[in-house]
């Protein structure tokens, strides 16, 4: 319990830093060494100190709800690599427990999409494909947070990224007398109008090279 409570305290210090920026992988190696002690388990004993962090609970699974209520506010998703850690935590934290149906996967393994609702008293950890329309986990039936944008979000998110994108070049391209931070903004708008005026239907997924290459290379362990 104090080893956690001392992960805890410096996790929450980094959050009151307004200059720390917090990554999904922070959020998951906390929740992973929470969830690997068993202290999301229902009755398990507190984390020293939770409460005096300004948590509002100490343990169970109302401490990992508030956790990652928490994190929903930073992250929008975490990388396969995350969920298969987080999965394997919680398998070895609920080991004990009746209620536990998780197994350990080994870690390059894919999540499989889990689609057969849940028991009432399970514990879920898993992928699915959630209904876009509802927001509905299928395995749960807990609603979800839908992320919608307007037409104006789109247009300013659209223009924000094409702003983005002269910086890093600037940055990127340095003094170089050949370059002008104007480049990427002309190609960026170029892809962006193709898109826009191709015929046929939309893309559904964009395959990303350098992310291709290094699969299965596991740096983030």
């Amino acid at each position: 319990s104090k080893d956690v409570g001392a992960a805890l305290a410096v996790f929450k210090q980094m959050q009151s830093i307004s200059t720390v920026i917090l990554e999904p992988e922070n959020y998951v190696l906390l929740l992973a060494s929470i969830a690997e002690n068993g202290f999301f388990c229902s009755n398990s004993p507190p984390i020293e100190r939770a409460l005096d962090l300004g948590l509002n609970h100490e343990s169970g699974p109302e401490l990992f709800d508030e956790l990652v209520s928490e994190m929903a506010d930073d992250v929008l998703e975490i990388s396969s690599a995350s969920a298969s850690r987080l999965h394997n935590a919680l398998a070895i934290g609920f080991k004990e427990r009746p209620e536990n149906n998780l197994k350990e996967m080994h870690p390059l393994a894919s999540m499989p999409i889990s689609r057969q609702p849940a028991e009432s008293n399970e514990v879920v950890a898993c992928r699915i494909s959630l209904d876009r329309s509802s927001g509905i986990c299928p395995v749960t039936q807990a609603q979800q947070r839908l992320i919608v944008l307007e037409p104006s979000q789109r247009r300013q998110l659209h223009d924000d990224l094409l702003t983005l994108s002269r910086e890093q070049f600037s940055k990127f391209a340095g003094k170089r007398d050949d370059e002008t931070p104007e480049r990427a903004t002309e190609e960026l708008g170029k892809f962006s109008d193709w898109l826009n005026e191709r015929d046929g239907e939309p893309f559904t997924a964009i395959l990303d090279g350098a992310n291709i290459g290094y699969y299965m290379q596991s740096f983030d362990k």
